[in-house]
């Protein structure tokens, strides 16, 4: 992964399918908050109409067909929202011999 500072990538490509990338804080990262928890929100709901059909013993197969799809879904778009986040956490600290022997101590 590439880490590029001071800038977050957006939850939606270009027109050619490139990443976009804006400043943390402004406008757009806003929008993109607000997509990021639409998309999870989309997620939940997804996995709850997959579900009911799962255990509708009445579902036929293009119904639990249907259910798969929702599901893969959801999984991509939790994937996604996943690594947006992630790329956004602070960069680790190498683990060093004092570092150790602290949380030994602990």
């Amino acid at each position: 992964m590439t880490e590029i500072t001071g800038l977050r990538r957006l939850p939606w490509t270009s027109l050619d399918g490139k990443r976009q990338y804006v400043q943390t804080d402004g406008f757009l990262a806003t929008v993109a908050d607000a997509c990021e928890h639409s998309m999870v929100e989309a997620v939940k709901e997804d996995v709850r109409r997959a579900l009911g059909s799962a255990r509708d013993e009445d579902s036929c197969r293009a119904e639990l067909r249907e259910a798969i799809r929702f599901l893969s879904r959801a999984t991509e778009d939790a994937i996604m929202v996943a690594e947006l986040r992630g790329e956004r956490l602070p960069a680790e600290e190498p683990m060093t011999n004092s570092t150790i022997s602290e949380i030994r101590e602990t």
